[in-house]
């Protein structure tokens, strides 16, 4: 987790062995920027040894 700003915010994280259908296991590296300003929150994930890319983004809210 790195700070990138007061409001925003980067999280890392690495996925190894993830199981698949028909691939084998795969590794995935994923990276989310969240505002917490706004709420916004930004996802992007590599597959390595493919050419996909996942991504996606959204709103978060504080839930008590």
């Amino acid at each position: 987790m790195t700070k990138r700003k007061d409001t925003l915010w980067r999280y890392k994280w690495d996925v190894e062995g993830a199981p698949s259908v028909n691939a084998g296991k795969l590794s995935l590296t994923y990276s989310a920027l969240l505002n917490t300003k706004s709420g916004k929150v930004t996802v992007n994930g590599i597959l390595h040894g493919g050419d996909n890319v996942i991504s996606g983004e959204g709103r978060c809210k504080v839930v008590k």
